[in-house]
């Protein structure tokens, strides 16, 4: 998908448009898509960027969801790494913000029978009011409905992936994994595993585990830690039950 900043010219409103583009070339891609349009369309949380509309054009699906002004915590992690990250109780307040409105509306998806399956900081924007709006349930899986992956197909980002996702397996607890260590590289600025080839970093998810916070950057606070390292326990029995 490509999304696009437009003008919803019947309401004069900005809107961000996702398309797809040659879907001709993959079917499967196609109705990922169009599952991840009807998934957001049934959910509405003060967290979740909510969909306006759903349609197409010329052979090519959209749908048009609330513009947010924001950014994406990926690039928020990129100007923290380039120009210094704030420092103190503010960060670390910042950080405890961003997990628990993003937990909640994960939660929330939860209830709906809804699995987001690649939550990542750059599917987490903050707006100039520092809220989270999770968004791109793309890969979003319906409970109740065949999933249209074949069992052991790896759906997800790889270094936030969740070790039994590589198994094919996943549930909400899957996604408190990946939150987890969303949560782990705004506390470290250091991406989870660390900078690895496909390969090694393929062998560290399935098998290791991310250093411990602290390690990296004793100034955190120790109640955070142990936050992060519950939610992205190996065994996912270890986890927290519930975002």
């Amino acid at each position: 998908g490509v999304v696009y900043e437009a003008v919803q010219e019947s309401l004069g409103r900005h809107v961000a448009l996702k398309v797809i583009h040659h879907v001709h070339l993959d079917v499967k891609r196609l109705q990922r898509f169009e599952r991840e349009a009807r998934a957001i369309a049934h959910l509405h949380h003060t967290n979740i960027a909510p969909i306006f509309a759903i349609g197409e054009h010329e052979g090519l699906p959209y749908y048009a969801m609330q513009y947010i002004q924001g950014i994406g915590l990926d690039v928020l992690l990129s100007a923290w790494r380039r120009d210094g990250a704030p420092q103190g109780a503010d960060r670390w307040a910042l950080v405890a913000r961003v997990g628990m409105q993003a937990g909640e509306a994960l939660q929330y998806a939860h209830e709906q029978g809804v699995l987001h399956r690649d939550v990542k900081p750059a599917n987490l924007l903050l707006d100039a009011y520092q809220s989270v709006w999770v968004t791109d349930f793309g890969l979003a899986k319906l409970a109740g409905q065949d999933d249209l992956t074949a069992s052991g197909d790896v759906v997800g980002t790889l270094r936030y992936l969740a070790p039994e996702a590589l198994r094919g397996e996943t549930d909400e607890r899957s996604d408190v994994y990946s939150l987890g260590l969303t949560l782990y590289e705004l506390l470290t600025l250091s991406p989870p595993f660390g900078d690895l080839s496909q390969s090694e970093l393929l062998r560290r998810v399935s098998e290791g585990e991310p250093e411990r916070p602290r390690k990296l950057d004793p100034g955190i606070p120790r109640d955070l830690e142990t936050i992060v390292l519950k939610a992205t326990a190996r065994e996912p029995e270890h986890r927290y039950p519930t975002a």
